[in-house]
């Protein structure tokens, strides 16, 4: 098994690629599905089994097994407008240089669409820092929303690791949260759920992502069958599921108002509330 970092450039995934496809691999898996020009025509050229994870790609190379991150971005904007926020923010990384966290990208790209689509204004998406995430990227970037929303309701993070860093940056303004401000994350990491309050996220069954590219490739190395066959799908999506924890609450002014905003949960696909 040979494993590469990218450091978010697909100019280096190229390099990994090249150099990979130098040891005759009998499959190649990207946690990926934005790539080189370059990339994508010598994957083709080696016709073995390809998968790309994390995301669902509109043409995928060879197998997709993943997920919507572009609707994860809407389901979450949708959550925190269910609990009556209307000053909403997020958090992501640029998207000018090299280093692209694509897949956080999409769920700000989401975000945004969801915040449109409900008549909001979706100026406070922000992008800040390069990736990857980390704690000091939250801690940052939530004092660029301050500075240019000081009366923001709620905030939506690309990953739990930013969620985090804000959510140690409220502690230190003494900013109370969920009361002032709401804020959600995605990936459900372990420290999320041991953080005081415990972070609202959005998982995702990473071990099923892996289950299943393990079984495709069990299938496909090997048949007599071409890799990519009719017989097998081309995109299997897993789905995800919105876990409400401490950090994100009904806002002060759907209280006021004595409105209940349901949850919006999403799992397999579907949206339903409750």
């Amino acid at each position: 098994m040979l494993i590469g970092y990218t450091l978010y450039s697909i100019e280096e995934e190229e390099r990994l690629i090249r150099t990979m496809l130098a040891r005759r691999p009998d499959a190649v898996v990207l946690a990926s599905t934005r790539h080189t020009r370059a990339t994508i025509e010598m994957l083709l050229r080696a016709q073995i089994p390809i998968v790309e994870i994390w995301d669902i790609p509109d043409e995928p190379i060879d197998h997709a097994i993943g997920f919507s991150n572009f609707e994860i971005g809407r389901l979450a904007a949708r959550h925190l407008m269910s609990l009556g926020h209307r000053r909403i923010a997020a958090m992501g990384h640029r998207n000018d240089c090299e280093a692209i966290d694509v897949r956080g990208e999409n769920r700000l790209n989401g975000f945004a669409a969801a915040l449109r689509e409900a008549g909001l204004s979706a100026e406070l998406v922000i992008r800040n820092c390069i990736a990857p995430a980390s704690y000091a990227h939250g801690a940052e970037t939530l004092g660029v929303v301050l500075a240019q929303a000081p009366d923001v309701e709620a905030i939506f993070a690309v990953a739990d690791i930013s969620a985090v860093g804000a959510l140690m940056e409220c502690h230190r303004r003494s900013i109370k949260v969920p009361d002032q401000i709401s804020l959600l994350g995605f990936g459900d990491f372990d420290i999320g759920r041991q953080c005081v309050p415990s972070i609202s996220t959005i998982r995702v069954d990473v071990d099923e992502i892996g289950r299943r590219t393990g079984e495709h490739l069990l299938r496909v190395i090997g048949s007599e069958a071409s890799p990519r066959d009719a017989a097998f799908p081309t995109v299997e999506d897993i789905g995800f599921t919105l876990l409400p924890r401490q950090t994100t609450a009904i806002s002060a002014r759907a209280a006021v108002n004595e409105q209940k905003p349901a949850l919006v949960t999403r799992s397999d696909g579907a949206i339903s509330r409750k």
